[in-house]
């Protein structure tokens, strides 16, 4: 008991730098494991709201967008999304669907905000390529009202 005190005695800053560094890891550790947890919980809220975006997709296909089934169909994706931003705002997949949600609305200022928000918020590669599209249809449009011929192909680009 003598020597293991002494011994203490001698190097507690060493023990002491040691116990620090110890639960200072320990704390990054736990911290990883929240974020990742709360990264879980998200992306199971986006495939909630991917569904209810396919379910959407589908129930414009026969109905306009003042439907009272799509606008509940919406609401139900974005809600989704919410839920899923609330716990990881810096998660780039939620603005990605929120975009995509959007753009099946033609609401295509905030799907270009959203797809915007995606690209800055990590590699979304998709959103590259819808934001693309949605500049593509605008530039032809733009150019069909300049010189229009077949009135009937614009109107399906809407």
């Amino acid at each position: 008991a003598y020597r293991t005190q002494r011994y203490v005695a001698r190097r507690r800053a060493i023990l002491s730098v040691a116990a620090l560094g110890l639960i200072f890891a320990a704390g990054i550790g736990i911290n990883y494991v929240i974020k990742e947890a709360r990264r879980w919980r998200a992306s199971n809220y986006l495939r909630e709201a991917a569904g209810a975006r396919n379910t959407l997709d589908v129930l414009l296909r026969e109905y306009s967008e003042e439907h009272p089934d799509v606008i509940r169909q919406r609401d139900l994706a974005l809600s989704k999304n919410d839920l899923a931003l609330a716990l990881d705002l810096d998660y780039a997949d939620t603005y990605y669907e929120r975009g995509v949600i959007h753009a099946l609305m033609f609401e295509k200022e905030e799907a270009r905000r959203n797809y915007s928000l995606a690209i800055q918020k990590g590699p979304v590669v998709k959103a590259h390529l819808e934001r693309a599209i949605l500049d593509s249809n605008d530039i032809l449009i733009h150019n069909w009202r300049r010189h229009p011929q077949d009135p009937g192909r614009i109107e399906s680009l809407r």
